[in-house]
């Protein structure tokens, strides 16, 4: 799963210790918006995450069976 834009960039923001107010600011949106979107962005990249761990060690445990 590959993160959208508006993902990517929230994360990024975030990941350069930018209040939300500033963040926000960046992007022309309210500060509100910003931390939506952050949460929103965290939760995808998370489950992305848990989702390449979990292919990962299918593809191991195949593997461990056809050895």
């Amino acid at each position: 799963m590959e993160l959208s834009p508006n993902d990517r960039e929230a994360l990024v923001i975030a990941w350069d210790d930018l209040t939300p107010a500033q963040a926000a600011a960046s992007l022309g949106i309210r500060p509100v918006a910003f931390r939506v979107r952050l949460l929103r962005a965290r939760r995808r990249f998370g489950r992305a995450l848990e989702a390449r761990a979990s292919a990962a060690e299918r593809a191991r445990l195949l593997e461990m069976e056809s050895a």
